[in-house]
């Protein structure tokens, strides 16, 4: 399923972070950007799976070429 291996990327990204960071990102959540992010319901699958924040950033196909321009 689609949702699910992005699930167990973003758990194992977590799960590598150092101990002083990794109650941070589970308090603060994650954004989602990218085509990804435009996935209907993805977030909340997500968030469900995690037990963090998912949140979707705002015209998240755009994101990317969006800071990229603020430079």
């Amino acid at each position: 399923d689609f949702a699910k291996k992005y699930v167990q990327i973003v758990q194992s990204l977590v799960n590598g972070l150092t101990d002083d960071i990794k109650p941070l990102v589970r308090n603060s959540g994650v954004m989602l950007c990218g085509g990804v992010a435009k996935t209907h319901g993805i977030d909340v699958q997500m968030q469900t799976q995690l037990n963090m924040p998912v949140y979707v950033a705002n015209q998240p196909e755009n994101v990317t070429i969006n800071g990229l321009l603020q430079k």
